[in-house]
Order: C-alpha cells, then sequence, then structure tokens
C-alpha cells in the first residue's frame, strides 16, 4: 500500500534507525486522500463514540477499517485530531511518551502500574560455570545471540584471568561477544553500545569501584531501562553484587576493600529487593553471619556452582 502504508513504513523505520523510541512523540494521522494541509491538533476525547467495534477487514486489499460514526452534536471541531481527519487534513498532536489517557499515564509515571516486561536476571558467582542455566534462557541459538560483556569491574586488575577464561567459554559456546567498558561514557554512548545486544553480561572485580563508574555514566538508567524491556541481565560476582538494594555484603568477607569515595552501605542499582552473597564457602559462613545481624535486607547466598534466577 503506497499511501498511506509506505508513509508510514518510512516514518517507523527512521525512528528504529535514529533510535527515537521512548522520544517525546506527535501522533500523525493521516486522511484517505493525499494532501499537504495540516492542522495542530488535541486528542479526540472519546473515541468509543467514534468508531463502531470490531473492525472491518478486507482480507483481498490486506487492510482494516474502524467505521467511523460522525458526532451530530457538533460538539467536537476540527480542532481535535479525528475531526481533522475526516475533514482531509492532516492531524499532528503533540503528546507525553505514551498517548494514553493522561490519569492512565500518570499512574503509569509513578509505578502505580507495573507496565514493564517481565524482568529476566541471573545472578551468579562465576558466570559461564553455571553455562547450563543460561542457556535455558536464551530464545534463539547462541551463535545469533549477541552480549555486551562489560568489563569494567576487572579494569583496575594487571590480569583478570577469570574474566578471560569466562569469555574464552562464552566464545567456545559460540555466543557473539563484545566487550564494553563503561568508564567515561554518557548515557548517550551506553545507549548506542547496548543496541541490538541480547545480554548485558555484567563481569565480576571491585564492586565499587564497578559501582562507582555505573553512578558516573548512567550505566544504572539505562540497564534498567534494558532489563525492563525484557532483555536479560547475567551478573557476575561484583556484577551480581551492584543490582542489589546496597553493596554492603561486599564488605562482609573483605572489610579492608577501596570504597573508591563511596560510602560502606552505598545504594546500587535496586533491581532485586535482597542483597547476593557470592563465591560462599564453609569458611565465609561466621562472617556473612555477622553481616546478615546488620542489614535490614534478606539475604541469598551463592557458590560458584550455583544462580539466582528472577
Amino acid at each position: 500500500m503506497d499511501y498511506p502504508g509506505k508513509t508510514a513504513c518510512d516514518v517507523v523505520e527512521m525512528a528504529i534507525r535514529e533510535n527515537f523510541w521512548g522520544a517525546p512523540l506527535l501522533n500523525i494521522n493521516l486522511p484517505m486522500q493525499k494532501t499537504s494541509e495540516i492542522r495542530f491538533t488535541r486528542f479526540y476525547p472519546d473515541l468509543a463514540k467514534c468508531f463502531v467495534y470490531p473492525l472491518v477487514m478486507d482480507k483481498k486489499s490486506h487492510r482494516y477499517v474502524y467505521p467511523f460514526e460522525e458526532q451530530k452534536d457538533g460538539a467536537y471541531g476540527d480542532e481535535y485530531d479525528l475531526v481533522a481527519m475526516r475533514s482531509g487534513y492532516i492531524s499532528i498532536t503533540p503528546c507525553q511518551t505514551s498517548p494514553l489517557d493522561g490519569g492512565v499515564y500518570q499512574k503509569i509515571k509513578k509505578d502505580d502500574i507495573n507496565y514493564n516486561m517481565a524482568k529476566i536476571l541471573l545472578l551468579t558467582s562465576a558466570g559461564m560455570q553455571v553455562k547450563d542455566e543460561i542457556l535455558k534462557l536464551l530464545s534463539k541459538p547462541t551463535y545469533q545471540t549477541t552480549i555486551a560483556h562489560i568489563t569494567t569491574a576487572a579494569a583496575i586488575f594487571d590480569r583478570a584471568s577469570w574474566m578471560e577464561k569466562d569469555k574464552k567459554a562464552m566464545l567456545k559456546a559460540g555466543f557473539q561477544v563484545e566487550d564494553v567498558d563503561i568508564t567515561g561514557k554518557t548515557e548517550v554512548q551506553l545507549r548506542d553500545l547496548l543496541n541490538g545486544k541480547d545480554i548485558i553480561y555484567v563481569q565480576g572485580g571491585d564492586p565499587y569501584y564497578l559501582l562507582k563508574q555505573i553512578k558516573d555514566s548512567g550505566f544504572d538508567r539505562v540497564a534498567k531501562e534494558f532489563v525492563n524491556l525484557g532483555e536479560i541481565y547475567i551478573g557476575v560476582s561484583a556484577g551480581s553484587y551492584i543490582v542489589c538494594p546496597t553493596i554492603e555484603m561486599a564488605l562482609w568477607k573483605k572489610p579492608k576493600r577501596n570504597r573508591w569515595g563511596l560510602t560502606d552501605n552505598e545504594s546500587a542499582m535496586n533491581l532485586v529487593p535482597f542483597l547476593v552473597c557470592v563465591h560462599f564457602k564453609s569458611k565465609d559462613e561466621e562472617a556473612i553471619k555477622k553481616g546478615m545481624m546488620t542489614t535490614t535486607y534478606p539475604v541469598k547466598v551463592i557458590t560458584d556452582n550455583q544462580a539466582i534466577l528472577i
């Protein structure tokens, strides 16, 4: 369908190409007949009074329509989008990031309504050491699955042998892996780097250094958007710590850690309502018990061969 189908497709393709999703919107309605006449409009206040449901479909032409019933009381003029369109104008209506009823929009904005897709987080101590659990999450083969491998937590170490081993295991499994260091990046750069990736894989290392770079770069906001779209987040050690409400548990076994200017119980990404203790061994039991006495959050403990799926 050349008009309005081709025109609409061009707009959608441009929005995808330029990453316009989530930007303030213009709601544009095109009349049946081509025109260059435009009206800037408001949303029609009651669609149920205009359209006859259900829709009418023409399977031969692959078109469908909602039959339109004219308002007999003449209450609404062409300052409203549907009336302007029916009068032969292109209607352009500035709107919020969702063209929903204003009250509904405000409720969503305040998180009174959970409109996000199901979150998928896999929290681990040793990443690909629980490869079977990772593979269960995939909706397509590994060779078609792209990973943004966040290496920042390991950047301060002369050699991060655990990360090298983990990446080698990812590549051997067939994943398409791109290393990403978030240090010094902006939110815009991070969105571009994560665009099109199926998995955010946050590697282990120094949790306080990682959290410092997350806050400086805005990675926390970008990652939350990613997860809320139903994409997969995999945390490895420090990468599991930082999705918790705080990273206070990182000090329970290593109280002399460098805090990198952050507080002991620095707030983290808060994607889960509990704390995670990783790399558990029996010798750590006493330190963890003491830590659990000081926190207000539930605590989950995992070994290198375990994972938590949310």
